[in-house]
């Protein structure tokens, strides 16, 4: 049986941006019985469940945490999000510790791809060119940015337009190239990711 290890609130109240329409985004890491995993059994990895309001983005700790070796930027905002809904409050905590720990120059790649992939959806295409959108793409750029200083921010983004964007993804690509961060995780925190979480396969299995 599956058990939840931690429950963060992410998307517009994350950044302190949602309205009170918003929906609420959360992101739950779970684990699956070591059992499953050393027997060959299948598991989802990933589910997407909407209920009640919520829209609720769950994880496998073993994807959890490969993702966070990738940089994959949507699982920082996770495990990093200071709005802790419910869970063992030590497990997030090193979560996040392992998240800051990761942070290399490869974070600037999924910002800059989920940034430009946005632009062209709804800015270029025409579909959806308000502020709202705006603030919405230019907050990750932002971040991006913050991160490559070796800094997990979330800032409130207001009165972005087109314009403002391609300003932000200058800023962005002059943060790449300024970063003090390594090309790519330190291997001595990968290590260390790694044997985080075969402790925690021990503990459950």
């Amino acid at each position: 049986m599956q058990k939840t290890l931690i429950t963060t609130v992410i998307g517009s109240h994350l950044w302190g941006m949602n309205r009170p329409d918003s929906d609420i985004d959360l992101f739950t890491v779970f684990q699956v019985p070591s059992k499953t995993i050393l027997v060959g059994d299948s598991y989802e990895k990933s589910k997407f469940i909407q209920k009640n309001g919520e829209d609720i983005h769950m994880h496998e700790v073993g994807k959890v945490v490969e993702m966070l070796i990738k940089n994959n930027v949507n699982f920082v905002w996770g495990v990093t999000s200071p709005l802790f809904v419910e869970g063992d409050e030590r497990i997030y905590k090193e979560l996040g510790e392992i998240a800051r720990s990761l942070l290399s120059k490869q974070i600037y790649k999924p910002v800059r791809g989920l940034a430009i992939h946005n632009y062209k959806k709804y800015i270029e295409s025409g579909k959806d060119v308000s502020e709202k959108r705006c603030n919405i793409i230019a907050r990750s750029i932002v971040f991006g940015v913050a991160a490559l200083n070796g800094k997990i921010k979330y800032i409130t983004t207001e009165g972005a337009n087109p314009d403002t964007i391609n300003v932000l993804l200058s800023e962005l690509d002059a943060a790449y190239e300024n970063s003090k961060l390594p090309d790519r995780p330190d291997e001595d925190a990968v290590r260390k990711a790694k044997e985080w979480l075969l402790d925690l396969r021990l503990q459950y299995l």
